[in-house]
């Protein structure tokens, strides 16, 4: 009985090593690629490895289009308002007697 549950624990022990060694490859290799790729003058964003001019292309790229998405929304507010202040108008005008 206490042998399979050291074998368990050897088992469990051996991964474990296992594990750890090749979570510390994958990080010197991601890293070893990070800096070559520095070298060269690309940075990782959103994915991708890009240069700074592109990275500053797509960030003005998307201040753009946040502003036109608060365009928008800002005037769908202000249309539902005045739909609903159009409607109590027409409601209060035509429907309740004065």
């Amino acid at each position: 009985m206490t042998s399979s549950t050291e074998n368990k624990k050897n088992v469990i022990a051996e991964i474990e090593r296992y594990r750890t060694k090749i979570r510390k490859n994958l990080l010197s290799k991601l890293l070893e690629k990070r800096n070559l790729m520095e070298k060269e003058g690309k940075y990782f964003y959103e994915g991708k490895w890009l240069d700074r001019a592109k990275i500053v292309a797509f960030q003005e790229a998307a201040k753009r289009r946040d502003r036109i998405i608060f365009l928008e929304i800002s005037a769908l507010f202000l249309f539902i308002i005045a739909t609903i202040l159009g409607l109590l108008k027409g409601l209060t005008a035509f429907l309740l007697p004065m």
